[in-house]
């Protein structure tokens, strides 16, 4: 019956008008496969209206033991009014996965018939409800039964700045012997006022999920029905104030409860491999409080997050009073705070027809991270400052040329806490300072032009002697970006982009170091693009080389000798072409690929056939 459905859905577009989307492609990258097909068709049949959509994704690594996996998922859809506000409609679903890997989940198969009907009985409620049959295959176990949905809108009401709405949700699948169940309530109250908007919102929410597992149970593999139950209440209440005609003051608060079940319905506990049932409990706060100024040439966003949130662990069900289990459930609880202040600012500067000249930003941002656990045997508890700082100036100093600087600076401390001393802090420093120079004359040339210079440092707090582990990371970058426009046609594609950087061993009290290894990429491509009206393809080559080296120290009479040992270069080299082609608006083909030849020192090592072949349809 499935086939049919199947059947119907591809050809009935030749006897109706319809809609089709379709996008077929293939990629070949290094020694990785991937196919992908996506369709989806809607037409109307007199009064009925007929959707189809179809994803199709396969992946193949040719390795020594090739690994192919295989997905796809189909829905059908037929549905009709009966009434002025009422719908019957008919549903198809279809999914399986093939994997040959050795997953516990490698195999699985789904299908699902359904019928449903939908219902407005006023302007302020919406009522659906479907039912029907599914059958699915997991882990060669087959099960199936009655599954059905209820679904209403329900005081959806709306008088002058009062806006009331809510959504009650139940769906449950009674596949022997998994049993699968979604119910919630939504309940929001908004009002709006000349300066201000109040939102208050609230729900509940249950969600069960069966499933088969495989557990090695005497060497063999067993398989047993697990059950994860996820439980969330949660209420967001915000305000936004209009103070002044360009100032805008927000706050929001929102309060989540969830809790997490899983339980294997008690077919086998395990306490030494901690397998057995458990709970856990999460408590979140969340609040951000700020403001916003706005004005034609300037705006500012400033405020503070603040989130905390703490999770707890226990035992349920045949162990909820085994001591053992007890502790170890214990030794995971945690607890943690965060707090941001965060602060961004622009200003423009417009010339007579509205075009930006200058463009200004800078953004801060302190953040504090505290985390806990409470169990005097759990260690692993620690505080963390960060301080971030960007600024960002374009200048457009004519029609031709312009100017754009970035700076940035971010600093972190991480201490770590235990009960004898603290131990493993570190402190991180990162610089970058990137000056970028744009060049423009309309349908000639454009020139982007990218200097980059970066620096991270990454400081211990405790180093005994030898025990040296801070490090230092520092990089120069360059890009050149080039186009040539030959004609309306033709345009000349140029690439370049290097980068010098290396790594040492730190010493931050003498701010010494000793040189670690060392590396200078390389990338160049070069292509020539050709445009027709239905038509663009292009043709270069790819360059990639690397050359880099380590660094040894041996001891030289009073002095320690640091000598530079090269290694073999790495080269990456092929042509590159790209097709893309569009005979009419219904269809489009796109086709891309490089080949490219690895070479370390003299030698080959491999060739890699790159390829991508893509083609889109819509009728």
């Amino acid at each position: 019956m499935f086939f049919r459905l199947t059947f119907l859905a591809l050809l009935l577009p030749i006897f109706c008008q319809a809609q089709i989307l379709s996008n077929t492609s293939f990629e070949r990258f290094l020694n990785t496969y991937f196919w992908k097909s996506n369709y989806f068709s809607s037409h109307q049949l007199g009064v009925w209206t007929v959707t189809a959509n179809n994803n199709f994704q396969s992946t193949l690594i040719n390795l020594s033991e090739r690994a192919l996996r295989d997905e796809n998922e189909f829905n059908f859809r037929i549905s009709r009014p009966l009434y002025s506000q009422s719908q019957i409609r008919f549903e198809g679903y279809n999914y399986f996965l093939s994997d040959n890997r050795n997953l516990f989940r490698n195999n699985a198969v789904s299908n699902r018939v359904s019928i449903g009907i939908s219902s407005r009985p006023s302007a302020w409620s919406l009522l659906e409800a479907n039912g029907g049959f599914k059958a699915e295959r997991q882990l060669n176990q087959f099960n199936s039964g009655f599954v059905y949905a209820l679904r209403g809108d329900l005081f959806d009401y709306q008088v002058s700045n009062f806006e009331l709405s809510s959504r009650v949700n139940l769906s449950q699948e009674f596949l022997e012997p998994r049993r699968n169940e979604d119910k919630g309530v939504v309940l929001s109250l908004n009002q709006t006022y000349n300066r201000a908007q109040m939102l208050l919102s609230g729900g509940a929410s249950e969600e069960r999920r069966d499933y088969f597992s495989n557990v090695l149970a005497s060497q063999e593999p067993t398989t047993v029905v697990e059950r994860r139950i996820e439980q969330n209440f949660y209420t967001i209440d915000s305000l936004s104030y209009k103070t002044f005609s360009n100032l805008t003051t927000r706050a929001k608060i929102e309060l989540r409860r969830r809790v997490i079940i899983r339980e294997n319905s008690q077919q086998f506990s395990d306490l030494n491999n901690a397998i057995y049932d458990n709970e856990i409990e999460q408590l979140r706060l969340f609040a951000d409080v700020g403001f916003t100024f706005e004005s034609p040439s300037f705006q500012t966003f400033a405020g503070i997050l603040f989130q905390q949130q703490s999770e707890t662990y226990r035992p349920i069900n045949a162990l909820a009073e085994n001591p053992i289990a007890l502790a170890r459930e214990q030794f995971r609880n945690n607890a943690f705070q965060v707090a941001t202040l965060y602060l961004s600012s622009i200003w423009r500067h417009f010339n007579a027809v509205g075009d930006t000249l200058h463009y200004f930003l800078i953004s801060a941002q302190m953040r504090g991270f505290r985390y806990d656990t409470p169990d005097t045997t759990n260690t692993d508890e620690r505080d963390e400052v960060s301080y971030a700082l960007t600024i960002s100036d374009s200048l457009r100093l004519n029609a031709y040329f312009g100017l754009r600087l970035v700076a940035s600076l971010a600093t972190t401390n991480n201490v770590f806490i235990s009960r004898e001393r603290s131990a493993n802090n570190t402190k991180n420093y990162i610089l970058r300072f990137s000056p970028t120079t744009v060049w423009r004359v309309p349908k000639k040339i454009e020139s982007i032009n990218e200097f980059g210079v970066l620096a991270n440092y990454t400081v211990y707090d405790f180093e005994v002697g030898s025990q040296t582990r801070s490090f230092s990371f520092r990089q120069f970058s360059f890009l050149d970006s080039t186009q040539f426009f030959l004609s309306e046609h033709i345009t000349l594609k140029f690439l370049y982009e290097q980068r010098l950087y290396e790594r040492a061993e730190l010493y931050w009290n003498d701010f010494s170091e000793r040189p670690l290894s060392r590396f200078n990429d390389r990338s160049l491509s070069f292509e020539i693009e050709a445009r027709q009206p239905s038509i663009v393809s292009s043709f270069g080559i790819r360059i990639f080389a690397r050359s880099q080296s380590n660094f040894q120290t041996r001891p030289k009479a009073d002095e320690i000798e640091i000598i530079e040992l090269p290694l073999p270069n790495l080269l990456y080299i092929g042509p590159t072409a790209r097709i893309s082609y569009r005979p009419s608006k219904v269809i489009e083909f796109e086709t891309s690929g490089w080949y490219q030849l690895e070479r370390l020192g003299n030698q080959t090592i491999q060739v890699f056939p790159n390829f991508y072949l893509s083609i889109k349809t819509l009728f």
